[in-house]
């Protein structure tokens, strides 16, 4: 029954990302076409969309040794998106030694300049008897980037 469910929710994701009759594809398109009874040229999308993803994503503990590794499958769509700080809505299915739970629940996240990060998380996970288990989480971090110009100027004084 939960395999039913999982499939149903993958086909309704395809099939709310497939373009519309009326929507415009890039001339250079090569997504496949489906011949249909009154639309010929029903096309799914190839490209990719950064509002709207299906995530697969594999945990595995370390150092723990009774806990078990599991696989998330999610389908992400992005509220908002200010280029320094992100919102995300996430809905989908943990798989965890052989038991499927359903989860949903929205992922912030802010950059600083200086390459700090601060991010967060909030779920609910289906539970005992029906009832709703809610998950925090809140974390920060440093990115660490290289200047694409700072090696162009050393390969110059190698070569003088």
């Amino acid at each position: 029954m939960k395999l039913i469910i999982a499939a149903a929710f993958l086909c309704a994701v395809a099939a709310d990302t497939a373009t519309l009759p009326n929507e415009k594809w890039p001339s250079r398109s090569t997504g496949p076409t489906f011949p249909r009874p009154n639309n010929p040229q029903y096309r799914f999308r190839r490209e990719d969309d950064l509002n709207r993803r299906i995530r697969v994503q594999g945990n595995i503990p370390v150092g723990n040794s009774h806990k078990q590794p599991s696989v998330d499958v999610n389908y992400e769509h992005r509220l908002s998106d200010t280029g320094r700080r992100t919102v995300d809505a996430y809905s989908g299915l943990n798989i965890q030694s052989g038991r499927v739970q359903p989860h949903a629940g929205v992922r912030f996240e802010h950059n600083f300049d200086n390459g700090l990060f601060l991010k967060g998380y909030g779920q609910g996970q289906a539970g005992r008897g029906g009832r709703v288990e809610p998950q925090f989480g809140a974390g920060f971090g440093l990115r660490f980037r290289r200047d694409v110009e700072a090696e162009e100027t050393d390969a110059e004084f190698e070569e003088q």
